[in-house]
């Protein structure tokens, strides 16, 4: 099968820790171009990577044909980027969020449709053999029904971007449930579907804010439950979830030490049982980027804009978090 001609929009972190890495490990991808105003930036990229990739400045000075980009940029740049892409015949794997507002994030979506492009945004922990496990055990009722449920993420600092677009409200879109919470968002809406009421706490002060608390009400259901989502950047918290289900209980962890624990309810002994497989380990888990790339890639070839990437969870998830953040509580 002839290789995916692909193109790195933004030359920025996410680029250089992630999706190069993901590019140079596959054999289904010709990684053609990178498309960045920073030509310092480029070619430091090619240095410590050792490649000779073409540069442009711009994609409207793209001058040869790529069958699809991935797109990481500040989220206040999606829009036109991915219009500029579709415009082209370009397939677009952009970076979460998909847009800043649910408007954009729309257009985005009618504007593929209308040029036959797929588009994937990133949310790359569904990939995670820890988060699938999770997802199973749920979808398969093996502890019965989910009555509660915590979401959380909280370290001190932590990620900062090559151009700091993170502290722009503009750019970004917010601050710490964006940039980190919109992935639990992301597993929330794959765990449970869309939520029937919620609500919005913060401290941004009409700023980015750094503590966020968002509460989801599940209250049309047969058997109704509740849950939250908090996410820090001044505090560390055990990143993962805590669901409680009728029968027992899960908890994951996923990031320093991934693992899940399932303790069942109703027991007098040797009622929890941690998982250990190798795959929810750091150093043996595949490649979550890699895993992704090759999504995508598949979601080309079969021109489905939804398989274990959901493009309407990743709409969903703008329009939620806009509502949230339009609604908070300060």
């Amino acid at each position: 099968m002839e290789k995916i001609k692909i193109g790195i929009i933004g030359a920025g972190m996410i680029a250089e820790s992630a999706h190069i890495p993901a590019l140079l490990k596959s054999d289904k991808v010709e990684f053609s171009v990178i498309i960045e105003p920073n030509k310092e930036r480029v070619k430091s990229l090619n240095k410590k990577f050792g490649l000779s990739i073409p540069h442009i400045p711009n994609i409207n000075e793209l001058k040869y044909k790529i069958d699809a980009a991935i797109i990481c940029t500040p989220n206040d740049t999606h829009k036109d980027l991915c219009f500029r892409c579709f415009d082209l015949g370009i397939h677009v794997l952009v970076e979460k969020p998909l847009a800043n507002t649910y408007q954009d994030s729309l257009e985005i979506f009618k504007k593929a449709k209308e040029t036959n492009c797929i588009i994937m945004t990133g949310y790359c922990t569904r990939f995670w053999p820890s988060v699938q496990f999770a997802k199973e055990v749920l979808d398969k009722k093996a502890l019965g029904e989910v009555k509660r449920f915590v979401f959380q993420y909280g370290v001190a600092g932590g990620w900062a971007p090559y151009s700091n677009y993170t502290l722009s409200k503009k750019q970004a879109g917010g601050g710490a449930f964006i940039i980190n919470g919109s992935h639990y968002l992301d597993r929330m809406l794959w765990y449970f579907g869309v939520p029937d009421e919620y609500s919005f706490s913060d401290d941004s002060l009409d700023g980015i804010e750094a503590n966020a608390i968002a509460e989801f009400n599940y209250s049309k259901r047969q058997e109704p439950f509740k849950g939250i989502l908090r996410v820090s950047k001044t505090v560390n918290l055990e990143s993962g979830c805590f669901i409680e289900c009728e029968k027992g209980i899960l908890i994951h962890r996923d990031w320093k030490e991934p693992s899940v624990s399932i303790e069942l309810l109703g027991l007098s002994k040797n009622n929890k049982f941690v998982t250990n497989s190798n795959d929810f380990l750091i150093e043996k888990r595949p490649d979550m980027y890699l895993l992704q790339l090759e999504e995508f890639i598949a979601m080309i070839n079969s021109q489905d804009n939804n398989r274990l990437s959901s493009i309407d969870d990743a709409i969903e998830n703008v329009r939620i978090t806009e509502e949230l953040y339009n609604n908070r509580n300060n």
